[in-house]
């Protein structure tokens, strides 16, 4: 910080003043960060919105500087309490020209840089939040200078500094609760400094590309780097976003990435940036999303560890844009697209498309292929590949005329890729940034569907409402901002439109209409975003939304789109701001513009007054159409399962004549009649004036085949009588038939799977497939076997048990087997002291301070409850401390705990157990947990630290401390159980001859001839024995990694053995003790995987100590 400090004075001390501009030379990046560093922080009220005269005195004296009128930008920006600096770097030898602030104003506007001599001439580096995400202005400037762009902004307070909202769409929780973004935000705020230069520059600068560098905090779902061109849409006619993606894995491989358009990623993707929807075309920036993508807006957010926290970060990412973005001029010629986008009616018969070339060889021709990568050759007369060629010395564009096929396929508007590749000759020849061209084709040929009424915002929401009132859409008789949405579409042609495959989409599928849906001619069809339609809805045709529990109308606008079967956009409207509950109609219906929808008395809104929507039926309330009879299945299927009996199948009619009946055929199309009791079609009738739906009884047939799921697929067919009788949509019913008949898939629980000798354990029978019979074995347990459900089972010797379940039906069994399941203990002597899952406070720990939280809010890090410690920082209040306790009784002692850290992102953050005896007036660390070492972010850990060794006294205190470096490196801890244990307390099992035997004679099958042939013995000598006293052992740590120590107190005068096995009965390890008095043995762990082991002490035929050793590394 000094040496910042002390580089930023000698920068501001080199300033001398010119008869035009300000001149000064230094370090550009330690001149940029000591302006950063006096930016406004969060909450000074500080910034101000300029006025419109100073917007255009602003772009008056931008527009000099790019013109390079220095001295005349110099005393523009005077009038407005900013200055114009000719800086010269002394590290690159650069001259830039910065546009800041005079000390003496108060518009603190943001800093702004311009390089008169690029290497990038089209690329703008821009830092919206440099004071808020942490780096990113000084990282910012260094790719700028790195990569030589054109030009850097940087926003000149914390994006929190004004207290006053922003009239631009959008939320944010950034300055606390969830709220509109602040005016200060300048990335959501177009009435800024920042946005006018963005404008400025957009509209100067051709084909210029904004890069803005954004910071988030990583969570456990997210990748490390989000890439977004502040839209989901996918960009046309650059992508630059897959390549830049790409080149930063080649600078860090430890990168993961999420690319909104291509991975369907919607957190963090710059929706709401008014700089991202103006460069993307949005009519109103402040308010409306963006309804293209020309991929000309860099919208990027970083973790903060990999790339933007120190100079080994902002190098990654400035050499992955310089490879992705081609450098201007040097001795290479470059050829490129100019402009990229154009469009032209299908009716149009030719287009054009240029091509550019930069430093041309005097002695050499270039040339480049024009490739077709994306759409259909015969769309422009069955396009091939073309080669163009700019002559030797000549810098004149060429052209490319291209003749457009006019069709009369329905097919929607068409966008055509053309690519540059392999370029020859010139100077070394390259291909350029504007790389591609996008051909839009407008169709001429239109669809007879229209779009004629929709309705973005029936219900929720009351604050942003104002108190209006709400509209039951589908009529269900709940009001929901999700299912009461709905799209209406009317066929305004002469003939059936068979939409079937088609889709409702605003980024994502929301809905793809099913098989046969068919919308008679005037006829028209209402989808709603979801629940159970009730009503007639003037007999249209009804769906809800299939793909998602909406149609995502966004209530301040959105841009949604019909595409056909292929993808194909065949229609697609806008808006903007909605109204509640006001649905958007065309008026007229059908041929008019869209308005808000008037009063109707068709429909009533939740107060009774008269509603602004009209679902299904014209404006005024009649409906759609001619009043043919139409004959249609009430819903287009329905999933049973096999042991249904009889379920029915409903058909409805519309229109029916009031003196001719109805009929129509029922006919089984597809699917075996066996299976609904040899089914053969049905003719089903509505009497003359009966609008009442008829329903038809199927019986389902019940085998005993393992045969899967069945569908069977009925048509209606043959309609007869009515007025004019047709079948309408759904024409078809699929009816899915789930067997029953399925082998079990044994399975089973328990209640405890460690217990006590002498203890009882409850099973639980969790097999499915619905079996009919149990047959169970307990090795060790009473009764040994079993045939009921949920048996009960004593264990009276300790061991390691095996559980088998046998489940039967009658297609079959299935035999599930819990190797080591079942755990029994010798009683021991140590007891629970304490147990605290802190649902219900502290208990007997006490809060360190500020950064020692017990709170719900992170529940998420709980490993049990809804309450867990979070511990923070490495002050002296980042710990939790037990009260006294009296542990005089024992002569050692356990601790269990569960946890799980974030965001500790240095390699010196860790946490510590550490333990008082004298009253808290001292701490000795028992054990510390280092990140990387023994712990890694966002995974929990289960831990159990045994303390030996140390005289408790009756005034023991226990105390965990974090150590790491900022508010945000947290550990949360949680269900921590402090045990006492009495001396020469062990873990000990007895013999479990039911799966090993103990004995070093004795040991059965594959375990014996481990032992004999291949377990290494390690021979031990210790001093010779003087008596017969017994002795005890106890296993540390249990868990353990790499070493686990084996103590052996008291004396024998009998040889012994250590075993170690695997819970196969394997031998991994043997050592042997001629005589035993007072010893540790270390047994290595290195070679073992994550799993339970068993340690067995033996002495002569006497088993002496048996341990369950759990290895985790």
């Amino acid at each position: 910080m000094k040496t910042l400090a002390t580089l930023t004075v000698l920068c501001l001390l080199s300033i001398t003043l010119s008869f035009g501009q300000d001149q000064a030379s230094g370090d550009f990046l330690a001149y940029i960060d000591g302006k950063i560093s006096a930016f406004p922080g969060s909450g000074g009220n500080e910034f101000s919105e300029p006025t419109i005269g100073e917007s255009n005195t602003w772009n008056t004296a931008i527009t000099e500087v790019m013109n390079a009128q220095y001295a005349q930008a110099h005393t523009t920006l005077a009038g407005l309490g900013y200055r114009l600096v000719e800086y010269t770097d002394n590290v690159s030898g650069s001259v830039y020209y910065i546009v800041e602030k005079l000390s003496s104003a108060s518009n603190y506007w943001g800093i702004y840089v311009f390089n008169p001599a690029p290497d990038r001439s089209t690329l703008i580096i821009q830092g919206p939040h440099p004071k808020y995400d942490t780096n990113t202005g000084s990282q910012a400037a260094y790719v700028f200078r790195e990569i030589g762009a054109r030009a850097l902004f940087l926003s000149g307070t914390h994006r929190c500094n004004d207290s006053t909202a922003s009239s631009c769409s959008g939320t944010t929780s950034a300055c606390g609760n969830s709220e509109a973004f602040r005016i200060s935000d300048n990335p959501h705020n177009t009435n800024t400094i920042f946005h006018t230069t963005t404008e400025n520059l957009f509209d100067a600068i051709p084909n210029s590309i904004f890069i803005q560098l954004h910071g988030f905090g990583k969570e456990s779902s997210d990748p490390y780097v989000i890439l977004s061109n502040g839209t989901p849409l996918q960009p046309l006619p650059l992508d630059f976003l897959a390549r830049i993606r790409d080149e930063l894995f080649v600078e860090d491989n430890v990168l993961t990435f999420k690319i909104a358009h291509l991975d369907n990623w919607t957190r963090l993707t710059g929706t709401t940036n008014v700089q991202g929807r103006m460069i993307n075309a949005s009519a109103d920036p402040c308010l409306e999303i963006s309804t293209g993508n020309n991929g000309r807006f860099i919208h990027i957010e970083q973790e903060k560890t990999r790339l933007r926290n120190d100079v080994s970060g902002w190098t990654k990412m400035s050499n992955a844009l310089a490879r992705v973005f081609v450098a201007d001029g040097g001795p290479n010629t470059v050829v490129t697209f100019s402009p990229v986008l154009s469009s032209a009616d299908e009716t149009a018969g030719t287009t054009t498309m240029t091509l550019e070339i930069q430093n041309p060889s005097g002695s050499q021709a270039t040339t480049v292929e024009v490739v077709l990568t994306t759409g259909d050759p015969a769309d422009v007369n069955n396009y091939t590949t073309q080669t163009i060629t700019f002559p030797a010395g000549s810098s004149a564009s060429q052209t490319l005329d291209l003749t457009i096929t006019d069709d009369q396929d329905l097919e929607g508007d068409e966008t055509l890729l053309f690519s540059l590749q392999n370029p020859a000759g010139g100077n070394s020849a390259t291909i350029g940034t504007m790389s591609a061209h996008a051909l839009s084709i407008l169709d001429d040929d239109d669809p007879d569907l229209v779009v004629n009424e929709f309705m973005p915002w029936p219900a929720g929401s009351d604050a942003s409402a104002g108190g209006a009132t709400r509209f039951d859409s589908n009529g269900d008789g709940t009001y929901s901002y999700h299912y009461d949405e709905y799209v209406e579409l009317v066929n305004k042609g002469t003939a059936p439109a068979d939409i079937s495959g088609w889709k409702i989409n605003d980024g994502a599928d929301r809905h793809i209409f099913p098989a046969n849906t068919i919308v008679p001619p005037g006829g028209a069809i209402v989808v709603f975003g979801g629940g159970t339609p009730s009503g007639s809805f003037g007999n249209s045709i009804v769906q809800t939304a299939s793909e998602s529990t909406s149609l995502g109308l966004v209530n301040t606008g959105d841009q949604v789109f019909i595409k056909d079967g292929a993808d194909v956009t065949q229609l697609s409207f806008t808006y903007g701001p909605a109204t509640r509950p006001v649905a958007f109609v065309r008026s007229p219906d059908i041929t008019g513009d869209f308005v808000p929808h008037p009063l109707t008395s068709a429909y009533s809104n939740e107060d009774g007054t008269n509603a602004q929507a009209s679902p299904g039926v014209r404006q005024d309330g009649t409906p759609f159409g001619n009043l043919d009879t139409g004959v249609q299945f009430a819903s287009s299927g329905t999933t049973v399962g096999e042991a249904a009996g009889q379920i029915n199948i409903t058909l409805s009619i519309s229109n029916p004549s009031s003196t001719q009946a109805t009929s129509v055929d029922l006919v089984l199309t597809a699917g075996d009649p066996a299976d609904i009791d040899n089914y053969t079609t049905q003719t089903v009738t509505f009497p003359a004036g009966s609008s009442t739906s008829e329903s038809i009884p199927l019986t389902i047939t019940d085998d005993l085949l393992e045969e899967a799921t069945e569908t069977l697929t009925f048509t209606l067919q043959n309609i007869t009588g009515g007025t004019n009788a047709s079948i309408a949509s759904p024409a078809t019913f699929d009816l899915s038939i789930t067997d029953n008949d399925f082998s079990p898939v044994a399975d089973f629980t328990a209640d405890l799977t460690s217990i006590e000798e002498g203890g009882t354990v409850s099973f639980t029978d969790q097999s499915t497939n619905g079996p009919s019979s149990w047959s169970w074995s307990f090795p060790g347990g009473t009764p040994s076997a079993s045939t009921a459900q949920h048996p009960q089972v004593t264990y009276a010797v300790a061991g390691i048990y095996d559980v088998t379940l046998t489940a039967t039906n009658a297609v079959g069994n299935d035999v599930e087997t819990k190797v080591g399941y079942i755990t029994v203990t010798v009683p021991g002597n140590c007891a629970t002291i304490n147990f605290e899952d802190f649902e219900s406070g502290w208990g007997i720990w006490n809060d360190g301070g500020n950064d020692a939280w017990r709170s719900s809010g992170d529940a998420s890090y709980a490993n049990s409850g809804s309450f867990t410690v979070r511990l923070q920082d490495n002050t002296n209040t980042s710990v939790m401390t037990t009260d006294n306790l009296d542990l005089t009784a024992y002569s050692s002692a356990e601790i269990s705990f569960s946890y799980i850290t974030r965001s500790m992102d240095n390699a010196n953050e860790d946490f510590w157990l550490q333990i008082s005896t004298d009253g808290g007036n001292s701490f000795t660390t028992i054990e510390e947990w280092n990140l990387n070492d023994e712990f890694v972010n966002d995974q929990r850990y289960n831990e159990t630290v045994s303390i030996d060794g140390i005289a408790f006294t009756a005034s023991t205190q226990f105390r965990f401390r974090c150590d790491a470096s900022a508010n945000n490196d947290q550990v949360f801890i949680d269900d921590v159980e402090i045990r006492g244990c009495g001396a020469g307390q062990s873990s000990v099992l007895a013999d479990t001859p039911n799966t090993i035997s103990l004995g070093r004679d004795e040991i059965a099958g594959e375990g014996r001839k481990i032992l004999e042939h291949t377990a290494t013995v390690q021979h031990i000598e210790v001093g010779k024995l003087e008596d017969h006293a017994e002795f005890s052992t106890n296993l540390h740590p249990n868990p353990a990694s790499q070493i686990a120590n084996l103590d052996l107190m008291g004396k024998t005068d009998q040889e012994a053995d250590v075993y170690l096995f695997n819970m196969h009965g394997q031998v991994i390890q043997v050592y042997h003790l001629d005589q035993v008095e007072n010893n540790r043995i270390a047994l290595p762990l290195t070679g073992l995987t994550n799993g339970v082991y068993a340690v067995i002490v033996k002495s002569g035929q006497r088993t002496v100590g048996v341990h369950r050793l759990m290895v985790f590394k």
